[in-house]
């Protein structure tokens, strides 16, 4: 099946999170649903045992899918009645269990829109975009949250959590309206995890004691109904009785459902999990939850076993297999090819280029037009442009990464060298490789400009592959928007994969970002 309007399959695959992936889908009366499909990341679900007992409550309770429901139902009515232009909530329709994962799945509106757009080379729109979305959406909500109640969910809203911008997108309408959605209200790890140490201490460990567990999209339900009495009138003038007469529905179903779900023990649900995902029967997950002394004693032997088998039948293997994966003869001549044939180096840098803005383009950060102007500008990369030397650096990963996981180590195995030199290396293999590259720049190319900048920028860790595109920024040279583009794209990647708080569309990916985007108007106000 098809939408014809999005041209979209059913359950195709459209994002993916910590918390679970969410697929395109339509409804009997076909809407166009988003379905998010409540699996967890391995790391998140380890976390979330750790601290409760058991991997993310959406996944097997039904209790706690069913308060992923009605908090939306809720929200997308309170958000409208706080933001009545600017902000919506991609309504929750329903819930079902999902045989295929073994997991409930949330069935919620599909948003037609993109994240916040980068800053690129042809515009400043990103920084504008993004201001607007952290100081007039995700901090006015935080506020909003707090005050009703919704003390787990700021979390979701970006309180201390760079990872939840996101959560939201960007809507044009065919009047011309520009529309934030608020696409994702569950987390996956509970909120303990700030980028900020100040808010745990000042706000999320206190409100976990207040609640009395890790903090996880709890709700002050008595709050919130003060709250809605107190606003009742203006709702109901707003949204007519019915809706209210809904609302009051969704509540108390909010509060018996958020009861239940977090009554649970540890021990409980651990084991109903474990029932969930049909790893032992509904009479065996009785007669645990009456013998949690053996429910334990199980566990730890399961887990001992398992985990030694996970790592002599899997870890080891794979670790292996990845070594034995990486092509070394491959990387050899790619590596010679590089030194003595211009027109593989320009070919190279091409093909990184141009992969780089079909991605970007993918992610909707640059129109056709302005990926139009960046493809047109690499017919004219040639042998003496810095664009190409750039290339150069990019390309010789696969001989670092020869040197890093198999030279070295082999030389290491032959006693040839220590283990601390094998250390340095592994840190300094790509700066030294570019340092060697631009040191024969300088000594032998030709011409009266010498790539000094380069030579010194190389040295720095992963930041020095930018090197000759800074020096290329600095210089009266060609190509300068690609140039650009490339630095953004290697800021941006920076916050990508940056650990625990980074991520595409995140605001670590965003502060990188707009970090290029100040080196580059420094250098070009000077």
């Amino acid at each position: 099946m098809l939408d014809q309007e999005h041209n979209l399959p059913q359950n195709q695959l459209i994002g993916e999170g910590r918390s679970g992936q969410v697929f395109s889908s339509y409804d009997e009366e076909g809407r166009h649903l988003a379905n998010k499909v409540f699996v967890g990341e391995t790391l998140a679900k380890l976390v979330t045992y750790i601290l409760s007992g058991a991997p993310q409550g959406y996944i097997w309770n039904r209790d706690a899918i069913s308060c992923a429901h009605h908090r939306r139902r809720i929200l997308a009515l309170l958000v409208e009645y706080w933001f009545p232009e600017k902000l919506r909530v991609a309504q929750s329709y329903g819930v079902a269990w999902n045989e295929e994962f073994l997991g409930f799945e949330l069935h919620t509106r599909f948003v037609e829109g993109r994240y916040a757009k980068l800053t690129n080379p042809f515009s400043g729109e990103g920084k504008k975009e993004f201001k607007e979305l952290v100081h007039s959406i995700m901090e006015p909500i935080q506020g909003k949250l707090l005050e009703s109640g919704f003390d787990g969910l700021v979390w979701q809203a970006g309180y201390g959590n760079p990872v939840a911008a996101n959560n939201f997108l960007l809507e044009y309408k065919e009047d011309g309206q520009r529309v934030w959605h608020w696409i994702d209200l569950e987390s996956g790890v509970p909120a303990l995890f700030p980028i900020n140490p100040l808010k745990l201490l000042t706000f999320y460990l206190p409100k976990s004691f207040e609640h009395k567990r890790a903090l996880f999209d709890d709700v002050n339900t008595s709050k919130l109904e003060n709250y809605f009495q107190e606003h009742r009138s203006a709702l109901e003038e707003q949204f007519g009785s019915a809706a209210i007469k809904e609302f009051e529905v969704d509540l108390e179903r909010l509060a018996h459902h958020q009861k239940e779900w977090k009554s649970l023990s540890r021990v409980q649900g651990a084991i109903r999990y474990n029932e969930a995902k049909q790893k032992i029967t509904t009479e065996q997950a009785d007669w645990y939850i009456r013998h949690p002394l053996l429910w334990y004693l199980r566990e730890s032997s399961r887990m001992l076993v398992q985990g030694t088998k996970k790592v002599i039948t899997e870890a080891i293997p794979k670790i292996i297999s990845a070594i034995l994966r990486i092509k070394y003869l491959d990387s050899l001549k790619t590596t010679v090819k590089l030194i003595i044939s211009s027109d593989f180096r320009i070919k190279k840098t091409k093909e990184y280029t141009f992969n780089r803005i079909q991605e970007w383009g993918q992610r909707q950060q640059l129109s056709p037009e302005e990926k139009g102007k960046l493809e047109d500008q690499l017919d004219h990369i040639g042998e003496k442009s810095y664009l190409m030397d750039f290339g150069v650096h990019i390309t010789l990963w696969p001989l670092v990464k020869l040197l890093q996981y198999f030279i070295f180590p082999s030389l290491y195995a032959m006693g040839l060298v220590n283990g601390y030199f094998v250390l340095f290396c592994l840190v300094f293999a790509g700066s030294i490789s570019r340092t060697l590259y631009t040191l024969g720049k300088i000594i032998f190319g030709k011409g009266p400009e010498k790539p000094w900048l380069a030579l010194i920028v190389g040295m720095i860790p992963k930041a020095g592959n930018g090197a000759y595109l800074l020096q290329m920024l600095y210089s009266a040279s060609k190509n300068k928007e690609i140039a650009k583009f490339l630095w953004y794209d290697l800021f941006s990647k920076v916050g990508a994969s940056f650990p625990i708080w980074g991520g595409e569309d995140t605001q670590t990916e965003h502060f990188f970002n707009w970090l290029a985007h100040w080196l580059v108007r420094r250098q070009e106000t000077e």
